[in-house]
């Protein structure tokens, strides 16, 4: 995942060093911090900071069908964009490869509780201590990740229906962080700070936590499917394509491997090694 950021990070300051506005991958990463402001904030793209996720089923396919018709456009022999940014083209085109895999096929906001309670426990806490905005604007801000994490739990007890043990436990504790956090640390941390009279109360988070708590461990966990230890042919083989932008197959990299392991063993005997 990381990787895939840095890729995004250098496709766009690649992309603004051309300075087209009407550029596919401008338009690309315009999107891309809209639905995904968190890691375009932790990407030192500090002007996302006053929007967070928003994963609703609407807000997931307008994205998805964005990265669709991105797609058909980096296909298209035709495109003066890819005709002119080859290397960039492709890179792109493996990353909206990946989204639609991540939120089409994979379909995480239906099968992971940690998209949503990551996003619920680290909603605020960047607020605190960035030094690019004034009091002010921080109290603003809290107020608006508020609202932000009742969507989140609201969100999540609507998408989600089935869950591995795994992700029942990461998500689980991370909530349970998430209640101390909102429920004691916070407040703390903001006693004396005005908020709005529309803001919501930190016992509305908590409850709001709670409840969502509640709804996995009651009528998700029981249902939980074992947890699967590997990718599985199949899927390591789609996985192998989308990384790598190519008809590569599993056999075809054993067999590069293998021929590299045996150039690797003759080397070792000659007088080079």
């Amino acid at each position: 995942m990381k990787k895939n950021l840095l890729n995004i990070i250098l496709l766009f300051f690649s992309i603004t060093a051309i300075g087209n506005p009407t550029d596919l991958g401008t338009t690309y990463i315009e999107a891309w911090k809209k639905f995904y402001p968190s890691k375009a904030v932790a990407q030192g793209i500090h002007t996302a900071i006053f929007d967070y996720e928003h994963l609703a089923e609407e807000n997931i396919q307008q994205w998805l069908d964005f990265n669709q018709h991105t797609l058909k456009e980096l296909q298209n022999p035709q495109s003066v964009y890819v005709q002119q940014n080859r290397i960039d083209a492709r890179l792109l085109k493996v990353q909206v490869k990946k989204e639609i895999d991540k939120w089409e096929q994979k379909a995480i906001h239906r099968h992971s509780l940690t998209l949503y309670s990551k996003l619920i426990e680290k909603a605020t806490e960047e607020l605190l201590t960035v030094t690019y905005l004034s009091k002010k604007e921080k109290t603003q801000l809290i107020c608006k990740r508020l609202l932000a994490i009742q969507n989140l739990c609201v969100t999540a007890r609507k998408n989600i229906k089935q869950l591995d043990e795994k992700e029942v436990e990461r998500g689980v504790a991370q909530l349970q962080k998430a209640l101390i956090y909102y429920g004691k640390t916070l407040p703390d941390k903001t006693t004396n700070w005005r908020m709005s009279s529309s803001c919501p109360t930190y016992q509305n988070i908590t409850d709001n936590i709670q409840s969502l708590i509640k709804y996995i461990e009651t009528t998700v966990a029981p249902a939980a499917i074992a947890n699967k230890p590997i990718l599985g042919k199949t899927e390591y083989a789609k996985q192998l394509a989308l990384y790598t932008d190519s008809d590569l197959t599993p056999k075809q990299l054993e067999a590069m491997a293998l021929e590299e392991i045996e150039t690797v063993r003759q080397l070792k005997g000659s007088r080079f090694f």
